[in-house]
């Protein structure tokens, strides 16, 4: 049997996400559009589900509808 060992921590701060999407230039990380904040989210490269931690290395902001799109794929890594 496998165990996955999840972070504790499942949520990226508003501030967090404010900053990474002014590091990516106000795109979309997956489609590369423009994003404003109020449409943003932040995801994970590596799915929560899947053993991704909640850390900056690991957070890319996308629309809220690709994220919805994913569920929990590993769909946000490039």
């Amino acid at each position: 049997n496998v165990i996955t060992v999840k972070d504790p921590k499942r949520c990226y701060t508003a501030k967090q996400i404010e900053d990474r999407l002014i590091e990516q230039d106000w795109k979309d990380y997956i489609d590369g559009k423009p994003l404003k904040l109020k449409d943003a989210v932040g995801a994970h490269k590596i799915a929560h589900t899947n053993g991704g931690k909640t850390s900056l290395d690991n957070l890319v902001v996308i629309s809220a509808a690709h994220n919805s799109a994913m569920g929990s794929t590993d769909g946000a890594m490039k």
